[in-house]
């Protein structure tokens, strides 16, 4: 019986590991390329991926906490 609970519990902590190890790395870029609609067309992107501040003609500060009163 004794050793039926340790095989039991080691078949329990292998699959937990390989669960946990089964999980995307949240850190890692999705490499993934987006998907593809035909009927969809994009309206507006900004990519930031210059160096500085965000471009001040598609941007604006908020003072305060205006949106959702947060």
């Amino acid at each position: 019986m004794k050793r039926q609970i340790i095989v039991l519990f080691l078949l329990i902590l292998l699959f937990t590991f390989n669960l946990a190890s089964a999980q995307p790395n949240p850190y890692q870029p999705n490499s993934q390329l987006p998907t593809i609609y035909p009927s969809w067309n994009l309206v507006w992107s900004d990519e930031f991926n210059a160096i500085g501040k965000p471009n001040p003609e598609n941007w604006i500060y908020e003072n305060g906490f205006v949106r959702n009163e947060e």
